[in-house]
Formats: C-alpha cells, sequence, structure tokens
C-alpha cells in the first residue's frame, strides 16, 4: 500500500467531505462508468466525476489541480509536472484507485461510493 503524505490526506479528506456535502445536488449528473469523453462532460467537466469535480473545490484548486482541454476536446485533468490525468492524480493525491472507472464499471456508482473508497483508503494507508 501507498504511503500518504498529510497533504494527501488533507486533498482526500476534502474531497470526500466535499462530495459527501453535495451528494444529492450532484448525483444526478455522477457518472464514473468511463473515463473522458467528447459530447458529455457533465457540470464535473469530465465522465469520470469524482476526479472531475475535484477540479471545482477551490482548495485542490489553489493546491494545483485543473482541467485543461486537448485539441481534439478531450478534458485531462492536470497537476504539476505531470502530463496525463492518472499521473497527476496519482501525484496529487498519492493514490490513483479512487478515481480508476474500471473500479466502478460494473455497476452504477454514487459519490458515496466514492467517499467510502476514500474513507477506506484513507484509515487503511499508512
Amino acid at each position: 500500500m501507498t504511503t500518504l503524505t498529510a497533504d494527501h490526506r488533507r486533498r482526500l479528506t476534502i474531497l470526500a467531505d466535499w462530495l459527501e456535502a453535495h451528494a444529492e445536488e450532484i448525483a444526478p449528473k455522477f457518472r464514473m462508468a468511463q473515463w473522458f469523453g467528447r459530447g458529455d462532460p457533465h457540470d464535473c467537466g469530465t465522465a469520470a466525476c469524482a476526479a472531475g469535480w475535484a477540479t471545482r473545490i477551490p482548495e485542490l484548486q489553489a493546491d494545483g489541480l485543473y482541467v485543461a482541454v486537448t485539441p481534439l476536446g478531450f478534458p485531462r485533468i492536470l497537476y504539476g509536472n505531470h502530463h496525463y490525468t492518472s499521473s497527476s492524480l496519482d501525484g496529487f493525491f498519492g493514490v490513483w484507485g479512487p478515481f480508476d472507472p474500471m473500479q466502478y464499471a460494473r455497476r452504477p456508482i454514487t459519490p458515496a461510493h466514492v467517499v467510502a473508497r476514500i474513507r477506506s483508503i484513507l484509515a487503511e494507508a499508512p
């Protein structure tokens, strides 16, 4: 298991708290079954919503997480010197798992599922 830094833990907690507080509002638009796609980015800016909503949280924006759109119109979540969403999320949060749509593709996923996964990681990670 990955060792989380204090910043990773703080950022994951901010995201979990935000998703929990806004779950009812964002649930109808929350889709984790695929990664980015053109044409239906929802209000979160991406198809894999947990990461997309993370980019809308001011505290996480202040830490450097943001969305950029490629010339082909695909959103990409970036942080620091990372050029790909997966490495950006791993670098920013210390883990990739809660944002991996393959973990959720076999069932409808809600913000509560992602919150539970994040809280589990926080409890288990050194």
